[in-house]
């Protein structure tokens, strides 16, 4: 089901794990099965990414001084 509610858990070698977290009304998976595992960054360097994005796109704040 493509729109089940989902879980990621990363680890620090680059996998990346997607576990279900509710049951399927049909039974085809239960809470906590794998969904999939990918390979790609680690934890790690996708928090230093995600925080290197986000200082990019935050502005300058001022010091609230105003130059005369």
């Amino acid at each position: 089901d493509p729109d089940a509610e989902t879980i990621d858990y990363y680890d620090g070698y680059g996998l990346r794990y997607l576990v279900y977290n509710q049951d399927a009304a049909d039974g085809h998976f239960h809470k906590g099965d794998l969904k999939e595992i990918t390979y790609g960054a680690s934890w790690e360097e996708t928090e230093k990414l995600t925080r290197k994005r986000a200082a990019a796109t935050t502005p300058n704040k001022s010091s609230g001084r105003v130059k005369r």
